[in-house]
């Protein structure tokens, strides 16, 4: 794995623990992971290595701005969230995103929610199906609110 997908899906980990519980008030049928409250990170805290199992997730690929990332994001989630309500596929876990590609001002992502059903589902035109990241990873993991984001940001580029 090359470093620059490291490095992508370390921040994918590191927001999916994020963007969980803004997904979570996305939708109110069971594909919406709990909503949790919890206090953010203290900063300084090591990353856990972990081995992803290769696994099916929904996804959309986009790109937008970091002033819009929150918005961006959650819209991305929302169009998962309700495709798979019309297909009724469940989730089975929680969602995460891989940045592909950004600069200072923007950025490409494929956010994604792992869920229970096979590559060859249908979500129509607004969510595909596919294999999500597995492998070896560094798990970044963030709770608290996106404001705190940067402190984290800064960790991982600490870190390497």
């Amino acid at each position: 794995m090359t470093a620059f997908l490291r490095t992508g899906l370390i921040a994918g980990l590191l927001l999916a623990t994020c963007v969980g519980p803004v997904a979570a008030g996305i939708a109110s049928s069971s594909n919406a992971p709990p909503a949790t409250s919890a206090p953010s990170t203290p900063p300084g805290i090591t990353p856990e290595d972990i081995v992803l199992a290769p696994r099916t997730v929904a996804f959309i690929v986009g790109k937008g701005k970091w002033d819009d990332a929150e918005s961006v994001l959650d819209t991305a989630f929302k169009s998962i969230y309700a495709a798979m309500a019309r297909e009724n596929v469940r989730s089975a876990g929680v969602p995460m995103v891989e940045y592909l590609d950004s600069d200072d001002s923007a950025f490409s992502f494929k956010a994604m929610v792992p869920i229970q059903g096979e590559a060859g589902t249908n979500l129509g035109p607004d969510a595909q199906v596919g294999e999500g990241p597995s492998g070896k990873v560094l798990k970044f993991e963030h709770r608290g609110s996106f404001d705190d984001l940067e402190q984290v940001y800064n960790r991982i580029d600490n870190y390497l």
